[in-house]
């Protein structure tokens, strides 16, 4: 079985070369991906392929390649991660960089993801990871 690391990190490296195809395998069936209510595509995707669309539009949105990244577990939630980043998210369509910190929660069951919830500062996905 992947460690928590391990599955992180084969989905950042999909993420940093542009690579949807990679991120597929990665998810459950019935996987989630969840933007906040003030992402500009706030609410949930529900499935393989609708988590593969919402990962597609951001890698062809920002290029992902240049930022640091940070792991750790949530404490007494086993399976769950949270994912931290820092750095500049270079915009593809209309060049410049974005300054960016991040985070997602990454819930996983055995060795796939299956839920993906983004948030706009650490101390929000922390907040919401102990409601």
């Amino acid at each position: 079985m992947r460690t928590d690391a391990e599955l992180l990190d084969a989905l950042l490296v999909a993420l940093a070369v542009g690579d949807v195809d990679a991120v597929g395998p990665l998810l459950t069936d019935d996987a989630e991906y969840v933007n906040p209510s003030y992402a500009m595509e706030a609410g949930t995707r529900k499935g393989r392929e609708a988590v593969l669309t919402a990962v597609r539009a951001l890698i062809d949105t920002f290029e992902l390649s240049d930022v640091e990244t940070n792991y750790e577990p949530v404490e007494g939630e086993e399976g769950r991660t949270l994912l931290t980043w820092r750095g500049p998210m270079r915009m593809r369509r209309f060049g410049g960089a974005l300054p960016n910190d991040g985070a997602m929660l990454i819930d996983r069951e055995g060795d796939l993801i299956s839920r993906i919830a983004w948030f706009r500062e650490a101390d929000e996905a922390r907040a919401a990871a102990a409601d």
